[in-house]
């Protein structure tokens, strides 16, 4: 399969984290202690609820690595972009990335910014399933839902099934509700391949997992995110691998 994109969100008051050379500096330190090469910059935000005024705030950047860290004033965004077409392995992948999100928090846990916990949580993983390796649009399409009416398998070209369930799970010492959200949709477009676009028509898969809005309470720290994380990637890793069988051909 080849990985798109990979989000983390940590969702919580962060706007005391100003865009201050002090805090760019002591970050940016605790980064390369804890093994993060990064580039600061800023970035502006909106705040919806303070009008239209923009505000500047901190960014760290690897283009090398396609990895960027966005303190914003209500989350922390932490994303990697894959802009080629190479087929990774899926655990591995996921593994350092994860690996990556757990230090970026330990350092701005151990800094002196003030770094508060956060309300919610959210981790994102989007892939296209190789194309030499897919089953027949129509079989996956069929497989996967129970066509509207007078949309035959081999006459929709384009589609999207999305499904979510909420379950229970116990995270560092707290009692969390937690939504699995998965997306399986037919897209088209290009990719880079080696400075080149190529054009793909393939299978998608979205899967967001997320602790629910309605808990308000500012219980997510250090411990938490590491416990979620890999609880969120045993969950990832059972439901690409049910997908692949459905999506994939045999070998």
């Amino acid at each position: 399969m080849i990985i798109r994109n990979i989000q983390f969100f940590l969702f919580g008051d962060f706007e005391e984290i100003e865009a201050q050379p002090e805090s760019i500096l002591d970050i940016s330190t605790k980064f390369l202690e804890n093994g993060i090469s990064v580039i600061p910059g800023t970035f502006q935000q909106v705040n919806p609820n303070q009008g239209m005024k923009s505000y500047e705030r901190i960014m760290f950047n690897n283009s090398k690595e396609q990895f960027n860290i966005q303190i914003g004033m209500d989350a922390i965004q932490i994303n990697k972009l894959i802009v080629d077409n190479k087929a990774y392995n899926f655990k591995s992948e996921t593994d350092q990335f994860l690996s990556k999100i757990k230090k970026v928090i330990k350092a701005l846990n151990d800094s002196d910014i003030g770094f508060n916990n956060g309300r919610r949580i959210s981790l994102i993983i989007d892939v296209l399933h190789d194309p030499k390796k897919i089953k027949s649009f129509s079989e996956v399409y069929s497989t996967l839902s129970n066509r509207l009416p007078n949309y035959d398998p081999d006459d929709a070209f384009e589609w999207n099934i999305r499904a979510a369930k909420r379950k229970k799970m116990n995270i560092a010492q707290h009692q969390e509700e937690v939504n699995v959200v998965t997306e399986v949709l037919r897209t088209a477009g290009e990719i880079n391949n080696s400075g080149k676009a190529e054009h793909f028509d393939t299978i998608q898969t979205k899967i967001d997992i997320n602790t629910i809005d309605d808990n308000k309470k500012l219980r997510i720290n250090e411990e938490f995110v590491r416990e979620f994380l890999d609880k969120a990637n045993d969950i990832f890793c059972s439901h690409y691998d049910a997908i692949e069988v459905m999506v994939v051909e045999s070998k």
